[in-house]
Formats: C-alpha cells, sequence, structure tokens
C-alpha cells in the first residue's frame, strides 16, 4: 500500500513518518490475517455443510430404511464435525479479541487423570506419568481442559498403540508432555503445526475427524498465559508435545 515520503532530515517529522508507516504495515498484514483467516474458515465450513446436504437428499429420495439410518449416522458424524469447528472459531475469535479469563491455580495431575478418562473406549493405550503428586498450574480450568483435550485427541488420531502423558514441575514451571508412537512430525512442520488450518496431510487429518484448528488453540491458550508450547520427537519416533505453564503463586509441586 501507499506509504508516506520520508524527508530527507533525520528529525521529528522522519521519525513521525517511519512510525506512521509502520502503522500502515501492520494493519496491512492484521487485514491480511483476518482475509487469509475468513477465507480459510469459509472453506472449512463449506465441506461439512456440504456433505449433509448431500445425505440428508439421500435420505429423503431413498425410502430403504437401512440406508437411512447409515445416512443418518454420517449426517451425525458431519454435524458434530461442524460444531467442533464452530467452537474452535468462536475460541479463536474469543483469543483474538483479548478475552481471558481470571488465572487461578489449577491442579495438573488430575487434570491430566480427568483429561484421560474422558478418552473414547477404542482409544490407544494411554499412561499417566507423574514425578509429583500434585502440580499447580496459573491459568483457568476450561482453559488447561481445552488443551489437554486437543493433545490427546490429536494423540489418539495417529498413535499406533500407546500414549504416556507425563506432569513435571520445577520451581517456576509445570509442564505436560505428551508422547505418542505414531508417524511423528517431521522437523520442516513442527512450527506451523500450531498455524490455523495448517495440516501435514490434509486428506489424512479430514479423515481422522480433525479440524485444524485444535493445536492452534493450543499454542495461543497457553502463550496467552506467558507459557509455551513446543513439539519434538518421542522416544519411539513419535511426536512429543510439551506445555508449559508458570506455577500458580502461592502454590508449588508437592510429590
Amino acid at each position: 500500500g501507499a506509504r508516506l515520503a520520508l524527508p530527507d532530515s533525520h528529525d521529528e517529522l522522519r521519525a513521525l513518518a517511519e512510525e506512521f508507516n509502520a502503522l500502515l504495515a501492520r494493519q496491512e498484514q492484521a487485514a491480511e490475517r483476518l482475509r487469509r483467516f475468513t477465507g480459510d474458515a469459509a472453506h472449512e465450513l463449506r465441506s461439512p455443510v456440504a456433505s449433509i446436504r448431500v445425505q440428508a437428499e439421500v435420505a429423503v429420495t431413498n425410502p430403504d430404511p437401512e440406508l437411512s439410518q447409515e445416512t443418518l449416522s454420517d449426517i451425525l458424524t458431519e454435524a458434530e464435525r461442524l460444531s467442533s469447528l464452530l467452537d474452535g472459531l468462536l475460541s479463536l475469535a474469543r483469543s483474538d479479541a483479548g478475552e481471558v479469563p481470571p488465572a487461578s491455580p489449577v491442579e495438573l495431575v488430575s487434570e491430566v487423570r480427568s483429561a484421560v478418562a474422558r478418552l473414547p473406549a477404542e482409544a490407544p493405550e494411554t499412561r499417566v506419568n507423574t514425578a509429583v503428586a500434585q502440580a499447580w498450574a496459573s491459568a483457568a480450568h476450561a482453559e488447561v481442559e481445552l488443551v489437554l483435550d486437543n493433545l490427546l485427541r490429536n494423540a489418539c488420531r495417529y498413535a499406533r498403540a500407546e500414549i504416556v502423558v507425563s506432569v513435571l514441575a520445577t520451581r517456576s514451571t509445570v509442564r505436560v508432555v505428551v508422547d505418542d508412537d505414531g508417524p511423528g512430525i517431521a522437523p520442516e512442520h513442527r512450527e506451523k503445526v500450531f498455524d490455523r488450518f495448517y495440516r501435514i496431510a490434509d486428506d489424512r487429518a479430514r479423515s481422522s475427524g480433525g479440524t485444524g484448528l485444535g493445536l492452534a488453540m493450543v499454542a495461543e491458550t497457553v502463550r496467552r498465559r506467558g507459557g509455551r508450547v513446543q513439539v519434538g520427537e518421542s522416544p519411539d519416533g513419535g511426536a512429543r508435545f510439551v506445555v508449559v505453564w508458570r506455577v500458580a503463586g502461592g502454590a508449588g509441586a508437592s510429590g
């Protein structure tokens, strides 16, 4: 876009022009991110909506009760995916708007055990390793639940046989480590997996029910609390996700 011409003199007028040009650049970048996000969201929403419409048309035109039951099951699956996608978009919109619930001490060992208990019966074997009896993070309960559920769902999609969740603590930080024995994530993809709608293999992610928003929500939820999230290689060659929160004030780890 257009920019102010910079005067030759190095004075306050030039500094003001440089600052104004920088502001314009930031506005253009924000507009481009919004345009790309809106386009991606529209593309992602179109897929389940189109699928539901086609399957509903099949059910209406075919009186076979057995086929209708199968079609209704497919419609329910797509509706659940659509609901997850909308929930993700709403969560990210709230994050973009700066809506951050008040932080409070959240006990991670019990939260991890609860998240594992919520996994479906067909999930791979999931073990919990804890070096401490309790570990308190400065966060919000809903945030921790969102982070753990998304990391475990992601691990379930790609693990071959086992998932291991570990809870570790130091004087200043607490962390959750999720390891799986799946195919892992190549180094060139590791930073990008936290981008909105990024998929390493688009077809694989779609067939597994992924929305392309789960890891983005994890990263933004953790980072707005001053924490960090990283991805690397697990000891079994799969993916390792590490989430680090600050220790809650007045709380610590006990073992």
